[in-house]
């Protein structure tokens, strides 16, 4: 059998060369799609197809990484793109966790001066699917309650979910076409436009909270350790999810202005999942901890020093769900009636908690108990630019990005 290595073909296009970035590379995770891979590299592999002097990305890349042919039946034609260690599954090693510098790795081929394609699937009758690509967290049970409750059925929108591991795996999949939304953090969709990437957001996900008590993004510690203060986690280790998220630079913006030195305080990128167990055996000093994880930590030996969110920039859009401009322009109708389905969503599990909580464990597959008590996050329908555009200033000053987006250019028009 021949090497695999061998048998795809090099990359040789100027795009990689405006790709390049700074930080150590690796392969991209093969699986985008699954919540819980452990791969640490693997081969991106894109078809292209040419229509006249233009590229168009279609959708070679899920059929590559879930082992599943195009109608055709014959295999996509691919190309290997070398990434930045950033997309990475839950599950394993530190990454340098920089968002803008994989996605535009992985899209150098796909997309510089492509109109996109593929977005015209299922405009017969029936029916439309949206794909959705959503994280393992409370925030989007509404999605879950909506679809159960009929409100995308009733608007001829078939969801189809799918888990993944991160934000840092749904953008580039929106991007290809193998998703046709995500969900992840509002920061990180402002970085990726920044970068040059063509996302814009279009409906809320969660807001942050005002007060301590409301709030489901908390630094904590363990009770008996050391750290009573802000000001002793220098020279400490704080575990993130993603290096260089919304977490990193929401606590380090607060911390900041606690008096602390942040340049003393190392930052480590770890699965939600893992951090409760690696705080408790002390290879970790602290870790950014929400629901489900929060309030179980709280209840089982950790302290909470403070809820960041609530510091950083209060009432904030923390998460959101964004699509690629090309959808936008051949799917407007479709995403129309898929932002009017979320917003009914987000304001029924507002006002409906218990229902949202009997939901909970049936996605997140936690007890029915640790769902009745936990803290739920905030829903509401106002997207909030102007607290994006602080959150980007942040990213600005921590040297995500050199200038931060247009939120006009950010933020559609028509959310």
């Amino acid at each position: 059998m021949p090497n695999r290595r061998q048998a795809l073909r090099p990359v040789s296009r100027r795009g990689l060369e405006r790709a390049r970035c700074d930080v150590p590379c690796r392969r991209v995770p093969r699986r985008l799609g699954r919540a819980h891979a452990d791969i640490e590299r693997a081969h991106v592999r894109t078809q292209r197809a040419c229509e006249g002097d233009r590229l168009t990305p279609v959708r070679g890349l899920a059929h590559h990484l879930d082992g599943r042919l195009p109608a055709s039946g014959r295999p996509p034609r691919v190309t290997t793109v070398r990434l930045p260690d950033t997309l990475r599954p839950v599950g394993g090693g530190r990454t340098c966790g920089r968002l803008s510098c994989a996605v535009v790795a992985i899209l150098a081929l796909a997309v510089v001066g492509c109109g996109g394609g593929g977005d015209g699937a299922g405009e017969g009758a029936g029916p439309r699917e949206v794909r959705v690509g959503v994280l393992p967290t409370s925030g989007v049970a509404p999605l879950y309650l909506g679809r159960d409750k009929g409100f995308f059925e009733r608007r001829d929108i078939r969801l189809e979910l799918q888990v993944a591991a991160g934000g840092a795996a749904v953008v580039p999949a929106v991007i290809s076409g193998d998703l046709d939304v995500g969900y992840g953090a509002s920061l990180s969709s402002a970085v990726a436009r920044a970068k040059g990437l063509p996302i814009k957001i279009v409906a809320q996900g969660t807001i942050g909270a005002d007060t301590p008590e409301d709030s489901i993004n908390k630094l904590v510690v363990r009770k008996s350790g050391p750290i009573r203060e802000p000001a002793d986690l220098e020279g400490k280790t704080v575990a993130v999810n993603t290096l260089g998220s919304i977490a990193e630079v929401g606590i380090k913006a607060t911390l900041e202005r606690k008096g602390v030195d942040v340049s003393k305080v190392e930052f480590v990128e770890l699965g939600l999942p893992e951090m409760p167990p690696a705080l408790e055996k002390r290879r970790v000093d602290a870790i950014w901890a929400t629901e489900p994880f929060l309030s179980q930590l709280e209840a089982d030996g950790g302290r909470s020093l403070y809820a960041w969110d609530v510091e950083f920039v209060p009432g904030a859009s923390l998460a959101s769900y964004f699509t690629r401009e090309a959808f936008i322009e051949q799917e407007r109708e479709t995403l129309d009636r898929f932002v009017a389905a979320v917003n009914e969503s987000l304001t029924y599990a507002q006002s409906h908690p218990d229902e949202v909580r009997d939901a909970i464990p049936k996605y997140l597959k936690i007890p029915a108990r640790a769902a009745a008590a936990m803290t739920l996050p905030i829903w509401e329908t106002d997207l909030r630019p102007d607290t994006i555009d602080l959150q980007a200033q942040a990213a600005v000053k921590y040297g995500l990005i050199d200038e931060a987006p247009a939120m006009e250019e950010l933020v559609h028009a028509g959310s």
